[in-house]
């Protein structure tokens, strides 16, 4: 991942492009944020807080709807995506592709409003994306 986002970074360049400027996401691009979404959310056994978010997840596996959105349980969207993750089989992965796709969403829509969005990203993928994204799965998204 570090060497493709490289070689991107090196071999593209690009004047600065205003915040107003409507341009339309690339093939690239959009490979860029399908294949970042894909590595954050279906990592496996990585973070920190790894165990106790599938304990979260495996907590609401019996809840009411009702119950899931309850907000003394924690935040309700994030309850709620546990319960729909227990609910339907998908498991912590669907949660953290949620999150992962918010993050990543976010995350390109910035470095492609920098003067060179690729470089943006190489210096992202360090400590944003290794240890912020794929460790603390709520606070990313």
């Amino acid at each position: 991942m570090f060497l493709v986002i490289s070689l991107m970074a090196v071999t593209s360049l690009r004047p600065w492009v205003t915040p107003t400027t409507r341009q339309y996401w690339s093939g690239t691009w959009r490979t860029a944020f399908v294949l970042l979404t894909l590595m954050i959310g279906l990592r496996h056994e990585v973070g920190g807080d790894w165990y106790a978010y599938v304990y979260k997840l495996e907590s609401t596996l019996n809840l009411p709807f009702a119950d899931a959105l309850d907000g003394l349980n924690g935040d309700p969207a994030d309850n709620l995506l546990n319960w729909v993750g227990a609910q339907s089989g998908l498991g912590v992965y669907f949660v953290n592709s949620v999150y992962a796709t918010i993050f990543s969403w976010g995350l390109l829509v910035f470095c492609r409003m920098q003067p060179r969005p690729w470089l943006a990203l190489i210096v992202a993928v360090p400590y944003l994306i290794t240890v912020v994204a794929m460790g603390y799965t709520r606070q990313a998204g």
